[in-house]
């Protein structure tokens, strides 16, 4: 489980950076909830460790900007952009609205990122825009999280989902509280590869303090 959430971690922790890089406008208000709702992170450990007995999401502090973040990160680079399934069934076929019928275990291949970053169901579908996830409406967020599966679903899903989205997200925070950010080469020289995951292959980023 510690492998599973922190391998994802690492990897949408990467995009996040290079997005706000290339979104400087969502970095400052990640930064403004940052530094609005993020004690010393002394003070945070000192209330986990002295809350014994109880779960440890007691003490989570709500960031929402900031897990809309994470989430626009997943949707656009998740670690795993396809997922393999079956149909199990009662052995009776399944039919597509497009027309393809598949078969009682039937192997397929699922495109996660096909679909989420489909043009139908998301506006301007390429851009960062963590808001989508604010804002929205209803049903319109009912829609999009609809297709979201970047942990894949079921009983199969990945153990390490709770624990990698709550590390991500008090990262970015952390890292938004006290850091400016400046990508180490040009945007286009990011590359994408598979290997464990879906990483960058390399992402040279400066962390440069914050002046406050």
């Amino acid at each position: 489980m510690i492998l599973a959430g922190s391998e994802t971690t690492s990897v949408v922790l990467s995009w996040s950076l290079y997005y706000f890089t290339q979104f400087p406008e969502q970095y400052q208000r990640l930064r403004k909830e940052a530094d609005e709702k993020l004690s010393d992170i002394n003070q945070i450990v000192n209330d986990i460790n002295n809350n014994s007995g109880n779960s440890v999401n007691n003490t989570r502090i709500e960031l929402p900007f900031t897990a809309a973040c994470f989430k626009e990160a997943l949707r656009l680079r998740g670690p795993a952009p396809f997922m393999g399934s079956s149909l199990v069934s009662k052995n009776e076929p399944y039919m597509l609205s497009t027309g393809i019928e598949i078969q009682p275990y039937d192997e397929i291949l699922l495109h996660l990122e096909g679909a989420q970053t489909d043009e139908s169901i998301f506006s301007n579908p390429e851009e960062f825009n963590p808001l989508r996830w604010i804002e929205s409406d209803q049903k319109t967020l009912e829609i999009m999280n609809s297709v979201m599966m970047p942990f894949g679903y079921g009983s199969r899903i990945c153990p390490g989902m709770h624990l990698a989205q709550h590390e991500g997200e008090l990262a970015l925070a952390y890292i938004a509280k006290h850091f400016d950010l400046e990508l180490g080469c040009k945007p286009e020289e990011v590359k994408r590869i598979q290997s464990f995951t879906a990483r960058p292959e390399s992402l040279p980023m400066k962390f440069i303090p914050r002046k406050i």
